[in-house]
């Protein structure tokens, strides 16, 4: 089952991928919104800037965001749709970031590679995330940073003001992104068989963590409201961001 449903999500977000990028590059052409993203990401670095995995990276927003100020940027996805995206974006910028395909529960980097890692929106949708922080601090150095930046999404899903803001959106995001959020979208049933569906966050993450080892376990709040008027109309249904902010122990 876990296999189907790894294949599932793979296809999913290739299939998806197109249309999930005029997301990004909506993104990516604003001003504050990658301000947000980089003073966010600054921070919570703490310096370790060298060399930096994203994990997930999907069209590459927050790999794009820190070549601006990290020496060296690694994304990785599972799904070729987001690579191909995330290289014609890189492209697009005249960004020098390496991409590359690979699953985030078995990545295909060295021990001890990273100074740096991060992900956004990554780590509830896989089937193992216990098993992909275990892989994520293998290849993070002694005293690299761990970013984990994620949102309640699907326990938001549920609620009739979700639903309402939701329908209410699509005009908005249609005449600005040119997509419609409401298509391609997966039935509640097949997000819910996710294990992160199921528990409450940020508080799982805080404590896998200490299990792991992590220090400096941090989390803070990036409100939708942040990123301007226009997007949190068309975005502030799905709530804010959380983040999840730690250092790998010795």
């Amino acid at each position: 089952m876990a296999n189907e449903l790894e294949h599932h999500i793979e296809r999913h977000w290739t299939s998806t991928s197109g249309t999930y990028n005029r997301w990004s590059r909506n993104h990516l052409a604003n001003p504050i919104i990658v301000r947000v993203w980089r003073d966010v990401l600054e921070k919570a670095l703490r310096g370790e800037t060298s060399n930096v995995l994203d994990v997930g990276t999907g069209p590459g927003t927050l790999a794009l965001i820190m070549k601006q100020f990290c020496e060296r940027v690694t994304g990785v996805d599972i799904a070729s749709g987001m690579l191909e995206q995330a290289r014609a974006n890189a492209q697009w910028l005249g960004a020098s970031v390496e991409f590359r395909q690979g699953d985030a529960e078995n990545l295909p980097f060295p021990d001890q590679f990273f100074s740096g890692l991060t992900n956004r929106i990554v780590l509830w949708t896989l089937p193992h995330p216990e098993q992909a922080l275990v892989e994520w601090k293998r290849v993070l150095c002694p005293s690299g940073r761990i970013v984990i930046i994620d949102t309640n999404g699907v326990k938001i899903r549920r609620t009739l003001r979700h639903k309402l803001w939701k329908l209410a959106s699509v005009p908005l995001t249609l005449a600005t992104e040119c997509r419609n959020p409401l298509k391609g979208r997966q039935p509640m049933s097949v997000w819910e068989q996710l294990p992160l569906t199921k528990v409450l966050r940020p508080h799982w993450d805080v404590g896998m963590l200490a299990r792991l080892g992590f220090r400096e376990i941090e989390t803070s709040i990036v409100s939708r409201s942040s990123f301007g008027v226009l997007e949190y109309l068309k975005h502030g249904c799905w709530g804010d961001y959380f983040v999840v902010t730690a250092t790998r122990g010795e």
